[in-house]
């Protein structure tokens, strides 16, 4: 009989299973990044071309201060190209200093709150992640990363 007891009370304890700690992101990571903004023709004839950007860098992610910091090396251009209205694909090189957090399943850079996939982790620190999402602006954003 106190078995039978102990089985009930055990069976109606919550089925609740404690949250995985989101590893780490730190250190020196290669990044490949792309940004599709859709174009847009309105039925009164406006029009926007939309955006594709890819891009690559090798950054500095600092898990103390919260901020990831490297070169961004990009391509990118309107989606659709009219004769006369829009441009093709330009490069671009630039620096960027942004905050960053994580959980376990959430990667927010320089405000943005993305989805977030982690691959291996060594000694608590993600070896590799991969992001999907939209910016503000509806565009989607999806990339990888890969410690160095």
């Amino acid at each position: 009989m106190r078995y039978l007891r102990f089985v009930s009370a055990v069976a109606l304890l919550p089925m609740v299973q404690p949250a995985l700690a989101a590893p780490e992101i730190s250190g020196s990571y290669s990044l490949s990044s792309t940004e599709l903004c859709q174009a847009v023709l309105k039925t009164d004839g406006a029009r926007t071309p939309g955006v594709m950007k890819n891009g690559l860098a090798v950054a500095n992610f600092d898990n103390s201060s919260g901020t990831v910091s490297g070169t961004l090396a990009e391509i990118g251009g309107d989606l659709v190209v009219w004769t006369n209205a829009t441009t093709g694909l330009s490069q671009d090189s630039r620096s960027f200093d942004v905050s960053y957090s994580n959980t376990g399943t959430t990667f927010t850079v320089n405000g943005v709150t993305l989805n977030v996939a982690y691959g291996s982790v060594q000694g608590g620190i993600a070896q590799s992640f991969q992001w999907n999402g939209a910016n503000s602006n509806g565009c989607l954003i999806i990339g990888t990363a890969i410690h160095q």
